[in-house]
């Protein structure tokens, strides 16, 4: 649903069958393993551990797995709360390279947990395993290995290049397992033209910077320490630590925020290119002109949170009627307050929905909330809607 699966699955088969296709395509996916182990050397998952570190595979095993359609609802019958716990570390946690840093909540998702290596390793050996593989993080070149000692290994596989929408500069991966040899990468790319690739890639890049522009701000200004400018290191060390994406920073700062006369970067106004306006009911009648009343923290929160809102509405809109109402719409902002720490407070949330109310009916079209966002810096400009 975060990625529109939902919605292209309705666009394709309207009517009732959409529906009733979406529910079976849920079955389908409620039969598919939470983990599972390759001739007795890996251990495959989506993305880690659980919290507590007394969980074993017969725990996992115990799960009634056809049982769990979904991580947003309370445990559902026949799966105690402490499993519901099991299967978010499973799905949500992140590796972290410290190999003694132990498990703890994952604040980046507010789901799942962090692990160093050497739970991995204790996992490993603890089931007679060598090699521990998951998903769930891009990674530029598509996959990568960590050590987790004495012979065992963590891999990250991803293989979705040019993520998301083929608008990202990733590579994509697929780890190959042969009798008597090393697990070997197999990587690839999807073929782009030079001034397509260029193009979506700036879009991208101004996306990612807009969604997260309060938090650099703040990252920046924590950083600077009451200086106007931070140097070049401290630029390239931001932007890696909030967006959370090991680019060339360095080479990229060049382009998109060069340094003054001193060789430092002047973070307002590096910042101040980007902006996120939201098209309202009067800029609709008015040639497109966007609103920018509102809050800028709340308007970031909401473009950076889109996918998850998406999600969200969707789960609440029970009728499938594509649209909703005030009371959703909030209801919506407050699930994702619960699952994602504060994004916005209840009142901000009410100020969107009159903005985004285009025609002003008292409801909010899907279409309309996708496509309510211009995304502008410096020589780019334009509507950007991301389905």
């Amino acid at each position: 649903m975060a990625y529109d699966f939902h919605g292209e699955v309705l666009d394709k088969y309207p009517e009732a069958l959409g529906p009733a296709l979406f529910h079976v395509i849920g079955d389908i996916f409620a039969h598919l393993p939470l983990c599972t182990i390759i001739e007795e050397e890996a251990f495959i998952v989506h993305a880690g551990l659980p919290l507590d570190k007394e969980v074993t595979l017969t725990d996992i095993e115990q799960i009634s797995r056809y049982g769990v359609r979904s991580c947003i609802r309370d445990a559902e019958e026949g799966v105690t709360p402490w499993q519901l716990n099991i299967i978010e570390g499973l799905l949500w946690s992140d590796p972290e390279r410290d190999p003694g840093s132990g498990r703890r909540f994952n604040d980046k998702r507010n789901a799942g947990c962090f692990f160093g290596m050497e739970d991995v390793h204790e996992w490993l050996t603890a089931n007679g395993l060598r090699y521990f593989v998951r998903s769930h993080e891009c990674v530029p070149l598509g996959w990568e290995e960590w050590d987790s000692g004495k012979g065992t290994k963590l891999y990250t596989v991803f293989s979705a290049s040019n993520y998301p929408r083929h608008e990202g500069l990733n590579k994509g991966a697929v780890l190959q397992f042969r009798e008597g040899e090393l697990p070997a990468a197999i990587t690839f790319e999807s073929e782009m033209e030079e001034p397509e690739f260029v193009n979506r890639s700036n879009q991208s890049l101004a996306e990612l910077i807009c969604g997260h522009k309060h938090l650099l701000h703040q990252a920046f200004q924590a950083k600077a320490g009451g200086r106007p400018a931070v140097s070049v290191p401290e630029w390239v060390e931001v932007m890696e630590d909030v967006l959370a994406l090991h680019l060339d920073w360095a080479q990229l700062q060049k382009a998109i925020a060069p340094a003054n006369k001193r060789g430092n970067v002047r973070y307002n106004a590096f910042l101040g290119q980007y902006q996120i306006q939201l098209l309202s009911s009067d800029s609709a009648s008015s040639g497109g002109k966007a609103s920018s009343s509102l809050d800028s923290t709340a308007v970031q929160a909401l473009y950076r949170n889109q996918n998850q809102l998406v999600a969200v509405f969707r789960y609440l809109d029970s009728d499938h009627n594509g649209v909703i109402d005030r009371e959703e719409f909030k209801a919506g902002v407050s699930v994702l307050n619960d699952k994602l720490g504060e994004i916005m407070d209840v009142e901000s949330a009410s100020d969107l929905f009159d903005v985004m109310d285009i025609d002003s009916n008292g409801e909010i079209d899907m279409n309309e909330f996708c496509e309510c966002f211009r995304i502008t810096r410096g020589d780019i400009d334009e509507t950007h809607s991301r389905w």
